[in-house]
């Protein structure tokens, strides 16, 4: 993945000229992608430094971050308009009395004698909500809140790469024995070890290649919005030619793991020969 990290590096120089906004109510929704995309260049840029390697396990989450923010933004721009910036602010503020109401209860609990901010001071959710009800009811949109993430991607067209982020990120942050289990390693497993470094190259080599392979969806996605041009743009289409050259992209479930001998790659590069042959 050599290439791949030089172009992680170069998109980490490159970004500050597309991450300045002159932040205003008008220019709500333009901040999010503009700091959606500052993230996610990097977190490609950590993800490829070799000092942290075996940390590759507890960064793969991340993933579904970018994922999501891709299609909630994108829906938002194609579901909405015009009404994306007046759809950031109510979001904005019907999260923060959100996040002050659940501070509230864990503090009440756990350590009740430590001053926090008063949800009272900021009780405006209500008329966010009804505000946000009305821009979705005009769109034909049902409810005070925006639809779920699955259904949001079906709208846009990402259904694939959602369901397929969500299953591979959700063993991280959700309960599921499985995931457990596959931290154990052992020579004949009748004694294993359980540790999230047992696997990290396997991590390593998933987080690196689909962190590339969303920056390259996302900036394709919203290249007007950032004015992606010139050389940036050039990593971008050079970052998704290098993508295209892997016969074997990283698996959620491996055939190493199931105990399988992997099929040789010369089926893939004869099932791709095929396609273009099909396509001529």
């Amino acid at each position: 993945m050599i290439k791949l990290s030089l172009y992680h590096s170069k998109l980490y120089t490159l970004k500050d000229l597309y991450c300045t906004v002159h932040f205003k109510k008008s220019t709500y929704f333009k901040s999010c992608i503009i700091a959606s995309f500052s993230k996610s260049v990097e977190l490609g840029f950590s993800l490829f430094k070799e000092n942290d390697e075996e940390d590759a396990y507890f960064k793969t989450a991340s993933l579904r971050g970018v994922c999501e923010e891709i299609i909630v933004l994108l829906y938002i721009q194609k579901m909405l308009h015009p009404k994306q910036n007046d759809v950031i602010s109510h979001l904005l503020a019907m999260g923060i009395v959100k996040d002050l109401k659940s501070q509230e209860e864990f503090f009440k609990i756990n350590r009740p004698k430590q001053p926090i901010l008063d949800t009272r001071i900021y009780s405006d959710k209500k008329s966010a909500q009804d505000a946000l009800r009305l821009i979705l009811s005009q769109k034909g949109i049902n409810g005070d809140k925006l639809p779920p993430v699955e259904q949001m991607a079906q709208k846009v067209n990402l259904s694939e790469l959602y369901a397929y982020m969500y299953r591979a990120t959700s063993n991280f942050v959700h309960f599921n024995p499985g995931h457990l289990m596959r931290m154990g390693w052992g020579k004949n497993m009748s004694e294993a070890t359980f540790s999230a470094s047992n696997f990290y190259k396997y991590y390593s080599n998933f987080n690196r290649f689909y962190i590339s392979y969303l920056l390259v969806v996302f900036c394709k996605v919203f290249k007007t919005e950032l004015k992606l041009k010139g050389e940036i743009w050039k990593v971008i289409k050079s970052m998704e030619n290098e993508l295209n050259k892997y016969l074997t992209w990283p698996e959620i479930v491996t055939f190493e793991e199931m105990n399988l001998r992997r099929p040789s790659e010369i089926f893939t590069l004869f099932s791709e020969s095929m396609e273009r042959i099909k396509s001529k």
